[in-house]
């Protein structure tokens, strides 16, 4: 397996192929759904996706380290982890910016076609 490596400044949107490299998992994109609509921890993830919590642990650290979630509070033991809506807008914005709009694709036409 590949390790995803990134490296961002503090609050600027991450670069659109490492975004894309963060999402193009399907296990990082089912985190990212939970944790958008609210905080949780590795417990409750592993629950929601049915995977092994190292597993989860795994996924959340690479997703950290491009930004796209951040450590939350500590209740007990558990930590708990949040989506950075901030950051994520802001990279799909920068990401808009580079293809849909340079290509000049028309996502409406699109889907009214299929």
């Amino acid at each position: 397996m590949k390790v995803l490596s990134i490296k961002k400044s503090i609050s600027t949107p991450i670069g659109y192929h490492h975004f894309l490299k963060a999402m193009c998992d399907e296990t990082r994109r089912d985190i990212m759904d939970l944790l958008f609509k609210r905080t949780m921890n590795i417990s409750r993830i592993a629950e929601r996706i049915t995977l092994d919590e190292s597993t989860i642990s795994y996924h959340l650290g690479l997703l950290m380290k491009c930004g796209l979630v951040k450590k939350g509070a500590r209740v007990g033991k558990e930590r708990y982890y949040l989506t950075d809506k901030k950051l994520l807008t802001q990279s799909l914005l920068q990401f808009n910016a580079a293809y849909v709009q340079r290509f000049k694709i028309d996502f409406p036409s699109m889907v009214s076609a299929s």
